[in-house]
């Protein structure tokens, strides 16, 4: 009797797990066959001249984009319906309030006027930047150079190989190789070369660098002057262990200047540097030695190194 209703079970598990198998299949083809028959259906209709709905993007006033998710998009005057840029997959209008923005006709980049819709410099162009002082980046052939803009390449203006171009506050940032170099837009001089693993524009003060150690510092906005030699980040109070089983705050404080990788050096209590950050970890031994590691150098409160072996065998 109980190998009967076991076998029941069995049944009836196996036939409730099929259904749901099957059940699942004929939902996904149903949704395949409804897809295909309407991408079926819109080819067709493009055959017959019909012109699927798209999404519209406003350029300017009078002048928009026709974005039908292909090569066929277009850009045409609003108000008389003229279509005045044809085959255009994608738009970038300018951030900078400039005239020219980049289009894209599936393969390459060109430049274009957003108030008119016109094509200005035609798509030869792998990948493109923004106008800026009335230069753009631009890569062709596998090599990077600035145009002006009537699509003339900018004498003596080549840009320094690199695997990526960022523009910020009137600098272009160039990164190679993980290290990051400083050009001005509108000279396009080299401010900072490639040394450092971070840069920063920071308006009003000047550019923030951080070396492959982690070491910030602040310069003036062209790179002579070291306005900062090490930007302080953070300030952490150390602490030792008393023979009253008490924790009691050292005469110096442990500073960083970079969270990436974060390194500390040692600070008074007045706010003076006493080391560079170069230390993964600073213990206060008491109120006036400090260890620092991994190199296990022992500092005093002036920041200075001394002999370690006897103060670590009496502790």
């Amino acid at each position: 009797m109980v190998m009967v209703k076991m076998k029941a079970c069995a049944d009836w598990f196996f036939k409730w797990t099929l259904r749901i198998i099957l059940g699942s299949l004929a939902i996904v083809m149903f949704f395949w066959a409804v897809f295909s028959v309407i991408n079926f259906g819109v080819k067709i209709a493009r055959t017959f001249g019909y012109d699927p709905p798209a999404y519209e993007q406003k350029v300017s006033r009078g002048i928009a984009f026709h974005n039908t998710n292909n090569d066929e998009g277009y850009l045409y005057n609003v108000s008389t319906g003229e279509k005045l840029l044809r085959h255009v997959s994608w738009i970038a209008k300018p951030f900078s309030g400039d005239s020219l923005g980049i289009f894209c006709d599936g393969q390459h980049r060109g430049f274009f006027n957003v108030f008119t819709g016109k094509m200005v410099i035609p798509p030869v162009y792998a990948r493109a930047w923004q106008f800026y002082c009335d230069r753009a980046a631009v890569e062709q052939d596998g090599q990077l150079f600035f145009i002006d803009r009537r699509g003339a390449v900018v004498a003596n203006a080549t840009v320094p190989p690199c695997d990526s171009l960022v523009y910020d506050s009137g600098y272009w940032l160039l990164r190679r190789n993980g290290l990051w170099a400083v050009l001005t837009a509108d000279s396009l001089k080299t401010v900072v070369p490639f040394e450092y693993s971070h840069v920063n524009i920071e308006r009003n003060m000047g550019i923030r660098v951080s070396t492959t150690k982690g070491v910030s510092s602040l310069l003036s906005f062209d790179g002579q002057t070291v306005l900062q030699p090490i930007c302080i980040m953070g300030v952490e109070k150390l602490f030792y262990d008393t023979s009253k089983q008490e924790r009691e705050q050292a005469s110096c404080h442990a500073y960083y200047s970079s969270d990436a990788p974060r390194l500390y050096g040692l600070m008074s209590d007045n706010g003076v540097v006493l080391t560079a950050p170069v230390y993964q970890q600073i213990e206060a031994i008491s109120s006036t030695l400090f260890l620092c590691l991994p190199q296990g150098v022992m500092l005093n409160e002036k920041g200075e190194i001394i002999d370690n072996k006897n103060l670590l065998s009496e502790k």
